[in-house]
């Protein structure tokens, strides 16, 4: 089983680029850590480049395990995740602000060849199941940062299908 899950965020990492394929899209292979002096500030598990609308979105994928847990674990947990992706998302765009975007697209490993002018950055959480923590009482705070289930993510994807600005009506919805 540990074997299993150690490989779980990769999985999940994977799924996300199966659901941006073709040219149009540059996606993060791995996960990358964002440093500052040195010091790593974060990480963003995943990333996703528009070359024809120069959205940029930037993921944190999360497998939280709400099985077998009561309503006094399944509240922390709930509150442990909208802290933890509500942190990542401060985090992040600081280290965006502070560093500015080319610097970013070169510590994802974007090819300066497809240095599209980004003219936006989406931040999305993503949790492998049971993200709806506003009835528990805990929601970011955060503008910039979407939370969603894998579900709701997956669908949608497949309702926004191939529109013109993908990643900013994904971000809306």
């Amino acid at each position: 089983r540990q074997a299993i899950s150690d490989k779980r965020e990769g999985l999940m990492l994977t799924n996300l680029n199966g659901l941006f394929q073709g040219n149009r899209y540059i996606r993060l292979e791995a996960p990358v850590r964002l440093r500052t002096a040195g010091r790593i500030v974060t990480d963003i598990d995943g990333a996703i480049l528009d070359l024809i609308t120069g959205e940029l979105a930037l993921f944190q994928l999360k497998w939280q395990d709400f099985r077998g847990a009561n309503l006094k674990q399944t509240i922390s947990r709930a509150k442990n995740f909208v802290g933890a992706v509500s942190t990542w998302a401060k985090t992040t765009s600081r280290w965006i602000d502070e560093n500015g975007i080319e610097k970013l697209l070169i510590s994802l490993r974007v090819p300066s060849i497809a240095h599209t002018p980004v003219k936006g950055v989406h931040l999305f959480a993503i949790g492998q199941m049971s993200a709806r923590f506003g009835q528990y009482g805990y929601d970011s705070e955060n503008n910039n940062l979407a939370i969603s289930t894998w579900p709701q993510f997956l669908r949608i994807r497949h309702e926004v299908g191939p529109a013109d600005r993908v990643l900013s009506r994904m971000f809306e919805k």
